[in-house]
């Protein structure tokens, strides 16, 4: 199992991902974008023991410092040639492949370094590809424009389209996984209408907002501090109280830290 400190990390890792991945595709490889990639590869070297990476590094340097890192010592040219290996990890007998010293598709994982370290390497792979797609022009929506409606009719502060709701993975994802505590006192149906409700709702002097490049728009309770994400007419991405990373308690809102993380969301998000 993994100890105290190597979750919270994970935590940070996922937090910082989710962050880049809406960052980068609007604004490009910012410096602030750079700082927080800094700090996951912090995270992962910490975790992973991987060998020193340059602060330069491009993120293909990373991951294939990752790779190397990866591979058993005790690897036999055999393993090397047929493209896979058995170890046993935590009592588990797991088929890994001899490329990327990562489990292979379909076998059972065991809790532990390789399959945190998998996150991450997908996470830098998804920003890697999105970094050269050229993302970082506002003025295209090619291959990222995700919403049902063209964006003039899609208000930044105004009424919009209802969201038609989550998807099962992200329901889970954000209800049960990432904001249980929050929204213990509501079933999915009750979870889904509220966020649904938020994002339909007017800015004013109590509800803030903006839209983003991909079509998507934020609402955010600058009172309750509840902020949510969804594409009008589309799936709702997510809807939760913004903590600090490692609050002890998600249920006590900080309202001065909630007005914090949006503002710094809209200044890196919105598209106007």
């Amino acid at each position: 199992m993994l100890s105290k400190q190597a979750e919270r990390q994970v935590d940070e890792m996922v937090a910082i991902s989710e962050e880049l991945g809406a960052i980068v595709p609007n604004r490009g490889w910012t410096p602030y974008a750079r700082k927080i990639l800094l700090r996951l590869q912090e995270l992962s070297i910490t975790l992973f023991g991987s060998s020193e990476v340059r602060e330069d590094a491009s993120i293909g340097e990373i991951l294939s410092a990752k790779k190397n890192a990866a591979l058993p010592d005790d690897l036999t040219e055999q393993e090397k040639t047929q493209g896979y290996y058995f170890r046993t990890v935590n009592g588990n007998n797991i088929k890994f492949s001899s490329e990327t010293g990562l489990p292979v598709d379909g076998q059972p994982k065991a809790l532990g370094a390789s399959d945190i370290q998998e996150m991450v390497e997908n996470a830098l792979a998804s920003l890697e590809a999105k970094r050269d797609k050229g993302t970082s022009d506002d003025s295209d929506h090619s291959g990222r424009y995700s919403s049902s409606y063209p964006l003039e009719q899609i208000s930044a502060e105004g009424e919009n389209f209802p969201c038609k709701g989550f998807t099962e993975n992200n329901l889970r994802v954000h209800k049960d996984q990432r904001h249980p505590e929050q929204y213990a006192n509501m079933t999915d149906q009750e979870y889904e209408e509220h966020a649904k409700k938020l994002l339909m709702k007017k800015c004013g002097p109590d509800i803030w907002g903006y839209r983003c490049a991909d079509g998507s728009v934020c609402r955010f309770n600058r009172l309750t501090g509840e902020y949510a994400k969804g594409y009008p007419g589309g799936n709702i991405k997510t809807c939760f109280y913004p903590t600090p990373l490692n609050a002890e308690d998600p249920t006590d809102i900080d309202l001065e830290f909630a007005r914090k993380y949006f503002m710094a969301r809209k200044e890196e998000e919105r598209y106007d």
